[in-house]
């Protein structure tokens, strides 16, 4: 039976210590046909030397540093799938993601996408000092967020682009427009996602600060405010 390619999209700046492994996970998808688009986002470290040891199906696009929702939309822009995916590049993954996603995803055409579950885990090179400092890891747990969906192609255009002004609040505004679209992106069962804790993650670097989705938040509320 032939199958629908699917799109992986995975951004980097200066991931040189993860990314490696990032690659492998997706190369050990058992699902095909397949493409890997990494965009290196600028890195000033040898991310996109060692993306460009990898033969296809892994491709490379660089630019200038413009952050992660720019870098998303650099590579929707050349997936040619039927399907897309977003993995960040510092998370691990399993083999059978893809196989599940597009098994609970295919033979609903109503439906426009789907996500999985999470787990989350400390990096392990790091030291009792550094991960002293982290909180404790989330357990599995289902979330709807953007890493962890398989997506029809023309629905996430459907949405549009991603926003390259919210910082961390890019999922939230992508979701929220989806939602105001009334996409349809149901749970499916299982983990597709194993979210790495580490000390050079945006997240770790601004722990704290929430003004990215303050941001976000206000910007659905205004457009929910509009008249139709």
């Amino acid at each position: 039976m032939n199958q629908s390619l699917v799109s992986v999209v995975m951004p980097v700046f200066d991931g040189a210590r993860h990314v490696p492994e990032a690659i492998e996970n997706v190369l050990a998808f058992r699902y095909r046909p397949l493409e890997l688009i990494v965009v290196d986002d600028g890195s000033t470290d040898d991310s996109a030397a060692i993306v460009r040891r990898y033969a296809a199906p892994v491709q490379l696009l660089t630019q200038a540093h413009e952050g992660f929702g720019s870098a998303r939309n650099r590579g929707a822009g050349a997936a040619r799938g039927t399907y897309l995916a977003f993995c960040d590049a510092d998370d691990r993954f399993p083999s059978d993601r893809i196989d599940r996603q597009v098994a609970a995803l295919a033979p609903d055409t109503g439906l426009d996408g789907v996500f999985g579950e999470i787990e989350e885990f400390v990096s392990p090179e790091l030291d009792e000092h550094v991960t002293g400092m982290f909180r404790a890891p989330i357990a599995r747990r289902s979330v709807r967020m953007v890493n962890t969906m398989l997506l029809r192609a023309d629905s996430f255009w459907r949405v549009g682009s991603f926003a390259t002004d919210l910082g961390r609040g890019v999922d939230l505004d992508w979701l929220a427009r989806a939602d105001d679209l009334g996409l349809r992106i149901e749970p499916c069962d299982g983990i597709v996602t194993y979210r790495r804790l580490h000390d050079a993650s945006t997240s770790f670097r601004r722990r704290g600060d929430e003004d990215d989705y303050v941001r976000a938040a206000r910007l659905a509320i205004a457009r929910r405010r509009q008249p139709s």
